[in-house]
C-alpha cells in the first residue's frame, strides 16, 4: 500500500509540474485593437507576473489606460508561464511567435511592458534581442537573489560595482548586472528602459539599483507595495509622461 501511495503521490506531482510549466508553441497571445489603420506603427507587448494571465491586464484596466492617453497604439498579452522561463524558451519564443510577426505586420515601434516576473522576462528579451524593440518598462521586477543585490548595494550602486571575471558558468544574475552596465556609458545604442515600483515592494532595493543609473524621466515610484494597485500607478505615470510618441 506504501508503494502504491508513493507513485501515486508521484504521478500527482508530474501532473501538477506539467500543468504548471506547460509551454505551448507557439506562444499564445491575446491582441487588442479595432484592426490595423495607416496611423499605427506600435505596440504594446504585455508580459504577466507569476500566476497572472493576459486576461488581468483587462481586468485592472491596463489595456483600457493605453487607449485613453495612446489610442493609436495597439497591444498584445503573451500568456508566458514560468515554464518558458525554467525552460530557458522566453526570449526566442517571444522573438519568434510575437515580435517577429508584429515587425513584418507593420510596426515599427515596439514596447515590452512586464510585470514583477514579465519585468524581468522583460529585461532578459531585451537583453538577448536589443535591436528589435523600442523599449521596456519594468514594473518590480525580480533582478537578483539577495547575495547579489547585497553585493551590488556595498559596492556602492552599479556605477561602482565590479564582479570577479570571468563570471562563473551559468551565472546569469551577474551577467544581466554587467549587460545593466552599458546604460551608463551607451545608453542611446541599447532599447529605452524605464522601471517603475512601490517605495515597500519586496524587490525595492534592486529596484533602485536600476533606477539609480537611469535618467529621472524613465523612473516612476509610487507608494505601495508588490500589487497591481501599485502597478497602475507606476504605469499610468509611464504613459503619460511622453517617453512613448
Amino acid at each position: 500500500m506504501k508503494t502504491i501511495s508513493s507513485i501515486l503521490l508521484f504521478c500527482l506531482f508530474c501532473i501538477s509540474c506539467a500543468v504548471l510549466y506547460k509551454t505551448p508553441v507557439p506562444l499564445r497571445a491575446d491582441y487588442f485593437q479595432e484592426g490595423r489603420r495607416a496611423d499605427r506603427d506600435t505596440l504594446f507587448v504585455f508580459l504577466p507576473g507569476h500566476l497572472s494571465s493576459p486576461q488581468d491586464f483587462v481586468r485592472e484596466h491596463f489595456i483600457e489606460m493605453l487607449g485613453r492617453y495612446h489610442p493609436r497604439i495597439d497591444s498584445v498579452a503573451v500568456d508566458a508561464g514560468l515554464g518558458y522561463y525554467i525552460k530557458r524558451m522566453l526570449p526566442e519564443r517571444l522573438l519568434s511567435d510575437v515580435i517577429e510577426p508584429a515587425r513584418r505586420a507593420g510596426y515599427k515601434k515596439i514596447w515590452l511592458i512586464g510585470i514583477s516576473m514579465g519585468g524581468s522576462g522583460a529585461l532578459w528579451y531585451a537583453k538577448e534581442h536589443p535591436g528589435t524593440i523600442q523599449g521596456a518598462l519594468l514594473l518590480s521586477p525580480f533582478l537578483g537573489d539577495k547575495p547579489v543585490i547585497d553585493e551590488i548595494d556595498a559596492a556602492g550602486g552599479l556605477k561602482k560595482w565590479s564582479p570577479a571575471l570571468p563570471l562563473r558558468a551559468g551565472d546569469y544574475q551577474r551577467g544581466q548586472w554587467l549587460w545593466l552596465k552599458r546604460y551608463i556609458n551607451a545608453p542611446d545604442r541599447l532599447p529605452v528602459l524605464a522601471i517603475g515600483f512601490g517605495d515597500s515592494d519586496r524587490y525595492v532595493k534592486a529596484n533602485r539599483l536600476l533606477a539609480d543609473i537611469l535618467p529621472e524621466n524613465r523612473v516612476f515610484r509610487a507608494p505601495g507595495g508588490h500589487d497591481w494597485s501599485t502597478w497602475r500607478l507606476t504605469y499610468e505615470e509611464f504613459l503619460s509622461s511622453g517617453l512613448v510618441r
